[in-house]
């Protein structure tokens, strides 16, 4: 803020006296500009004004009671006083003399800078805006308002009962809540105040949403997975709901057997070992947690996990490098379906047991595979523990 006081203007008070040093020493054509405050009784003066026949090259200022506030050159002017202190009284007034003796000087007063509405903390236009509803009944709100003279870097948000919220930065605004409680009447309140500042505030009310939806699931998508037994399968889940104020949801089978507890974080669902009910429909039934009134229930088919028949379709074998006159390196690989073990045994001729082996460890290297004198040598391999899963061949050793 910025007052300007010149001369001439008809409310300013302009004194001059008998100069002396010369009969022409005179002060004139005054100009006193006021501007920031840097405190409430402290603020910045520039002082200038003509002058004809100064008996030196230098001035006095004086406040009221002819309080020095300093001496100065002319050529200083126009003049800047960084810490100029009001007088607390309507009208600031100082006195120049151009002589010691105080013969040629002019009294001017003026209007001072008003440093208490400048140094008072203030906020203004506070405007809120309310967004969408979350499950837990909270909704987004928005907030923005202009501010000055705050001291502070940080705001604090109430609600009802003067009960703070939280505190934020100032220099988040404009600021949006995720998730802020409503106090369960038609119209909401916060009052917003610099941190620390209880004189500095502003408040508000503000019509509600309406986040009192009728909770519904609305659909179920599922989808059937591979089979993981003869009566069990993989099966994956989906739901739509609105309304809901829990974060979970609960899974029953036929019967409301119970099957389960999870989260809407946990969406999509991946359900391993789906039971089968025994009838060509198998059925769930989803209800949001502890709310047996909001639930969807559907049939689907559900699929054929007829157990599938053992069996090797297929040896795959190298014969390697000799390691001894009558033993040498021998690889092979299998192709299985419809194991229900991790493991296989091979064997020699005369049902002679060489080893059991992992599915991992295929493709499989024997060393020392040792020859059985015939034309041909011969493995039979079998399913562990499965005498009926089992194949066979033969195939020429190397010559050692």
């Amino acid at each position: 803020m910025k007052n300007f006081a010149i001369s001439f203007y008809a409310f300013f008070i302009l004194l001059l006296i008998g100069c002396g040093g010369g009969d022409n020493c005179i002060v004139e054509d005054i100009l006193v500009e006021t501007a920031d405050c840097s405190c409430e009784t402290v603020y910045e003066l520039t002082l200038d004004f003509s002058y004809q026949d100064a008996p030196s090259e230098y001035f006095t200022l004086y406040a009221r009671q002819n309080q020095v506030i300093g001496y100065y050159k002319l050529t200083d002017l126009p003049l800047t006083i960084d810490k100029f202190e009001t007088s607390g009284l309507e009208h600031e007034y100082i006195k120049i003399c151009l002589d010691e003796e105080e013969d040629c000087c002019t009294e001017f007063e003026f209007m001072p800078a008003d440093c208490l509405e400048e140094s008072t903390c203030s906020i203004s236009d506070l405007i809120v805006e309310t967004g969408e509803c979350n499950r837990d009944g909270t909704y987004l709100l928005e907030l923005d308002f202009n501010y000055s003279n705050a001291g502070n870097d940080y705001f604090d948000v109430f609600v009802s009962n003067n009960e703070i919220f939280d505190t934020y930065l100032l220099e988040d605004l404009a600021l949006t809540i995720d998730n802020f409680q409503p106090r369960g009447t038609e119209y909401d309140y916060i009052k917003i105040c610099i941190n620390d500042n209880p004189d500095c505030c502003q408040e508000i009310e503000f019509m509600t949403p309406d986040c009192e939806e009728e909770c519904s699931i609305s659909e179920i998508v599922y989808e059937v997975g591979n089979c993981t037994s003869e009566n069990t399968y993989t099966l994956y889940l989906d739901l739509e709901v609105s309304g809901s104020t829990d974060d979970s949801f609960d899974v029953f089978v036929s019967q409301n057997e119970f099957i389960g507890y999870y989260q809407f974080s946990d969406l999509p669902l991946e359900i391993t070992d789906f039971e089968m009910s025994g009838e060509d429909y198998d059925y769930i039934k989803i209800c949001i947690n502890d709310n047996p009134g909001c639930c969807k229930e559907i049939e689907f088919m559900s699929p054929i996990c007829e157990e599938e028949e053992c069996s090797i379709s297929e040896i795959v074998y190298e014969v390697g490098n000799c390691t001894s006159e009558n033993t040498y390196t021998l690889y092979l690989d299998l192709e299985v379906s419809g194991s229900t073990d991790d493991g296989f045994d091979v064997f020699a001729r005369q049902n002679e047991f060489i080893g059991y082996y992992q599915f991992s460890d295929l493709p499989l290297e024997i060393t020392n595979f040792e020859m059985s004198g015939e034309d041909y040598d011969y493995v039979k391999i079998c399913i562990n523990d499965n005498p009926d899963c089992c194949k066979k061949i033969e195939f020429l050793p190397p010559d050692c």
